[in-house]
């Protein structure tokens, strides 16, 4: 599980730097490539991601998307709150492993969806 989430999340940063599609692109390619990769699961790792992912969220949450975006723009902020969410609440039951492995599965879960709805983003021009 926790490897799975790890690939998860270095295949959703990767690619993350350039774009096409103008300052919406740019704005967000920049904001999502501000979260840095774990290199572990530990609280401290899991409690600091989370906040860096909720404030990428609320970053993302305040660009104007363009028109042709606004549905999966929409999803990529839910997404990422509720993987945040996730994240900080993985990081409370790091010692009850059923609680835990539980809690993990949802932000894969919740990674997915944000990395689907950039994958839509991107297949329109709007980030790299």
């Amino acid at each position: 599980m926790r490897l799975a989430l790890l690939a998860v999340l270095a295949l959703s940063l990767a690619g993350c730097g350039g774009s096409g599609g103008g300052s919406y692109a740019q704005e967000l390619s920049t904001t999502l490539a501000s979260v840095s990769a774990p290199a572990s699961l530990d609280a401290g790792t899991l409690a600091k991601l989370a906040r860096e992912y909720a404030s990428v969220a609320d970053r993302v949450g305040r660009l104007t998307p363009p028109a042709a975006v606004a549905q999966p723009h929409a999803q990529l902020v839910a997404s990422l709150h509720a993987y945040a969410n996730d994240l900080a609440t993985a990081a409370t039951l790091t010692t009850n492993q059923p609680a835990f492995t539980g809690e993990m599965a949802r932000a894969q879960a919740d990674a997915q969806a944000w990395t689907a709805a950039l994958q839509q983003i991107r297949s329109q021009g709007y980030a790299a």
